[in-house]
């Protein structure tokens, strides 16, 4: 066992405590101490079994003031059933239905569970500026749980069922549009109240006695006496992590501080919050994964076993974000207050690690008032399709993709980064008709790192078929499908005035990614991608550069 530390102790000495048995499927509730503090977290096995490329660890993290009881299914069904129910299924509400999603993908699920006491006292992770006490580790904790769960995969035998604290199989229940509208009402007055009693929140949060734990800190703590609790060699064939708000904060800070833990992350209605924060934050999460890729190179044990450029370990994953632009919690401009960066900035950022060739945008999906911006043309990292080693070719500094896609009998798959927009959305996770957030989820991690076995294959799988999307929240059945487009193109966040649900809008082009001021998240130059006089393209509307600046300019604090 992994877990020990000085103030890093896991809560069982033996062999035979707090596991779950892959052959008993179901709902399974760890339970385990990290620095002192007793924690907690839901896992799925699957009914349909173990894949035959063996088993995908997907970790789905909840937002802040949510409830991993309901977060990862369709109803809250993990939660005590004589506990009051007044407030379900509202505030700690947000329910995905990714555990029916794990189930037909046979993907292993662990839904990880926040400490109360975070902002206004409520459930949250400790990302950085946003929604958890300083004190808590929790990188710590989710260090414990991959552990945990790594352990029982790799020796089953050694764990007892009856050690276990199991939840009842999980069914299903009918949310109706009643429930759904005053959900809705709930979320409106939470944010209202939110918005007018955080500046004291904050304050206090920020001027308490307990010592403050950036993510340095957390990883001085997890790595004290010499004694590892961190990063060990995970036996999955993948690792996957998805996180909503608060709990996609916390997706982005671990791909900081360990950017060889997922093959694959997605971040829905969220930014990077590392301390300080704003741009700041994002510049300290380059410096963060630049010391990680130091210490893999001086011989530390990498989470993964998969190998990439010159037997190097991969430290890059694929990418894919989802936001509304009228989001009130995690604004698209920004917040200097809260210090929350603008998505923009946050995806330049991204698209520079990535080292993605911007000028090779593409649109593939153009529903209603969803679109997306999706780049295939990433140079940093790839993995083969056996997890072995590739060559690098360069050309003018920069590889050229279609030259690296085959070595010998294995394909190369290069990361992928892509960017989802609803034109009138605000901070949900949404299942509608005309998108839902579940399925494409799923259907993103299966395209940039399809399931495959180990060793050599001759080539890619076909793209899955897109799964059948969840009953939404209204009854109504989303009928999306992987890559829908209209045939109509239009510049990367234009609305359209006769888009479905736009009336009235505006028709305009949100300023580019590589249109932030530049300073520490300096990005790609604009003659290099392309662009020409702050215009993208011939004959597509944008919005001049100058009379955007004042909403990028999010100062770090």
């Amino acid at each position: 066992m992994r877990y020990a530390g000085s103030l890093f102790i896991a809560c069982c000495l033996s062999a035979t405590c707090l596991a779950f048995d892959l052959d008993d499927p179901g709902w399974h509730t760890l339970n385990f101490n990290v620095s002192n503090v007793e924690r907690r977290a839901h896992v799925y096995v699957p009914f349909s079994g173990k894949a035959p490329e063996g088993w995908t660890l997907h970790v789905a993290i909840h937002g802040w003031d949510d409830d991993c009881d309901s977060f990862c299914t369709w109803t809250d069904l993990l939660s005590d059933p004589e506990a009051p129910r007044s407030r379900w299924p509202f505030s700690g509400g947000v329910q995905t239905n990714v555990e029916g999603e794990a189930e037909r993908r046979q993907q292993l699920l662990a839904c990880p569970c926040g400490l109360p006491g975070g902002f206004l006292g409520h459930t949250g992770w400790n990302a950085g500026v946003c929604c958890q006490r300083k004190s808590v580790n929790d990188l710590a904790y989710f260090s414990t749980l991959l552990n945990i769960v790594a352990d029982t995969v790799e020796s089953p035998a050694e764990f007892s069922k009856k050690h276990a604290v199991r939840s009842s199989r999980p069914v299903r229940i009918p949310v109706e549009p009643s429930l759904i509208a005053e959900k809705k009402k709930q979320q409106d007055e939470n944010v209202r109240r939110l918005r007018e009693v955080l500046a004291s929140e904050q304050e206090r949060l920020e001027s308490d006695e307990e010592e403050s734990t950036d993510l340095e800190s957390q990883l001085a703590e997890l790595n004290s006496d010499g004694v590892r609790g961190g990063p060990r060699r995970l036996p999955f064939n993948r690792v996957l992590g998805t996180g909503y708000s608060n709990g996609g904060f916390m997706v982005k800070a671990l791909d900081c501080v360990w950017p060889d833990l997922f093959d694959a992350t997605t971040a829905v209605s969220a930014v990077t919050v590392v301390r300080p924060g704003g741009t700041g934050g994002i510049s300290k999460c380059d410096v963060l994964q630049g010391a990680r890729r130091e210490a893999l190179a001086r011989g530390e044990v990498a989470w993964r076993e998969t190998k990439s450029v010159k037997g190097m370990p991969l430290t890059s994953s694929s990418s894919l974000e989802v936001h509304g632009n009228f989001d009130p919690m995690v604004p698209i401009f920004g917040d200097p207050f809260l210090r929350f960066p603008s998505v923009w900035n946050d995806h330049a950022a991204v698209l520079k690690r990535q080292q993605c060739n911007t000028a090779k945008e593409e649109q593939t999906l153009h529903v209603g008032t969803w679109t997306n911006q999706r780049y295939t043309h990433c140079l940093t990292n790839g993995r083969t399709e056996g997890g072995g080693a590739f060559l690098e070719k360069e050309r003018r500094g920069r590889m050229k993709a279609e030259e690296t896609q085959q070595r010998g009998e294995e394909k190369v798959l290069l990361p992928q980064v892509e960017f989802v927009r609803n034109a009138v959305g605000g901070h949900d996770w949404y299942i509608t008709s005309d998108f839902n957030t579940t399925s494409y989820v799923f259907d993103f991690f299966d395209r940039v790192v399809p399931p495959m076995q180990r060793g050599s294959l001759s080539s890619l799988p076909s793209p899955p078929l897109s799964a059948p999307s969840a009953s939404s929240r209204d009854g109504e059945t989303g009928d999306r499908k992987e890559g829908q487009s209209s045939n109509l193109p239009v510049a990367a966040g234009e609305r359209i005035e006769n888009s479905p649900g736009s009336e009235g809008l505006k028709r305009e082009v949100d300023a580019p990614h590589n249109s932030v001021t530049k300073g520490e998240t300096d990005v790609n130059s604009e003659k290099e991608l392309g662009w020409t006089d702050g215009r993208r393209g011939e004959g597509r509307v944008v919005r001049e550069a100058e009379d955007a600046t004042e909403f990028f300019q999010i100062s770090s604090s």
